[in-house]
């Protein structure tokens, strides 16, 4: 069965049209994996919507691209085209406000560049030690994927970050280990936390100054 209605295919198909170079949807699925069906089902009907989309899949087993993308959770999905400096991930499935982000991501890296003001851009080049950005989302938070697209933006910035959406629902674990109470709860180097949606500069502050 569909996952997406034939108007919510045209919607996307037109947006996917603002790309402007070939997108890799590198997914990796592992066992157990208890929504990875669903989203193999989801990429492979969003490959069809473009032909500038390309999905490719992979298992727990394929340890050169897991370390190459230093993948720990399953199901993940990285987006690149080559011309993002850091990583994008997206770990869980990216559905109801997310899926926004996830569109908006494939745009960005499909042009080789984020959305961010230019003097914010500049800024997030200077991170010089490597960051990972956790943003723990659920699939019906408002301001989850903004706070989402403000790690996503400095991963396509800058070589030094990597930068993840964390579905909570699909990793409790990770949402006790984190103590994530309330959503979106961004975690940078296990050091930094930030409760509730965060402009771009405010988060690039606070990684140059303490992480």
């Amino acid at each position: 069965m569909s996952l997406f209605d034939e108007n919510t295919k045209k919607q996307v198909k037109e947006k996917l049209k603002e790309m402007e170079s070939e997108i890799k949807l590198l997914l990796f699925t592992g066992t157990p994996c208890e929504m990875c069906g669903e989203i193999v089902n989801m990429m492979n009907e969003i490959k069809e919507l473009s032909d500038k989309l390309v999905v490719e899949k992979y298992t727990s087993e394929n340890k050169d691209m897991i370390e190459k993308y230093k993948v720990d959770k399953f199901p993940t999905t990285v987006i690149t085209s080559g011309k993002e400096k850091g990583i994008v991930r997206f770990c869980g499935i990216p559905s109801g406000y997310e899926f926004s982000t996830f569109l908006a991501d494939i745009i960005d890296i499909s042009k080789g560049k984020s959305s961010m003001a230019p003097e914010l851009i500049e800024k997030a080049k200077t991170i010089s030690k490597p960051i990972h950005i956790q943003v723990f989302v659920t699939p019906s938070c408002p301001y989850c994927p903004g706070a989402v697209k403000v790690g996503h933006d400095l991963a396509i910035i800058n070589s030094n970050v990597i930068a993840d959406m964390v579905e909570v629902l699909e990793f409790k674990e990770l949402g006790q280990k984190y103590q994530v109470q309330g959503v979106p709860r961004t975690v940078i180097n296990e050091t930094i936390a930030l409760e509730g949606m965060y402009p771009p500069d405010v988060v690039i502050k606070k990684i140059l100054e303490e992480a």
